[in-house]
């Protein structure tokens, strides 16, 4: 991922972000949690499914790149979803 203090402010501003792993688009970010990072979240929650009715966490560690500009966030080849 991009250096920590950008990827912590993009991060910030990713409510509404397409969230996409190598193989296909995974969601939209609804919301991000907090908690042993202080200004960096924890986890992204992530409406998924075909009609956004599924939620899954994302760790921020599974993140592989932040598309600003193109309001995207790229998981890495393996990542794992948190029960939601």
């Amino acid at each position: 991922m991009e250096a920590r203090s950008n990827a912590s402010t993009w991060l910030r501003q990713s409510h509404g972000f397409v969230v996409e792993s190598a193989a296909d688009r995974l969601g939209i970010v609804e919301r991000l949690c907090y908690g042993t990072r202080g200004e960096m979240p924890d986890f992204l929650v992530v409406r998924a499914g075909r009609l956004g009715r599924r939620r899954v966490m994302i760790s921020v560690d599974d993140i592989a790149e932040i598309l600003p500009r193109q309001k995207r966030i790229r998981l890495q080849a393996t990542w794992m979803t948190v029960k939601a």
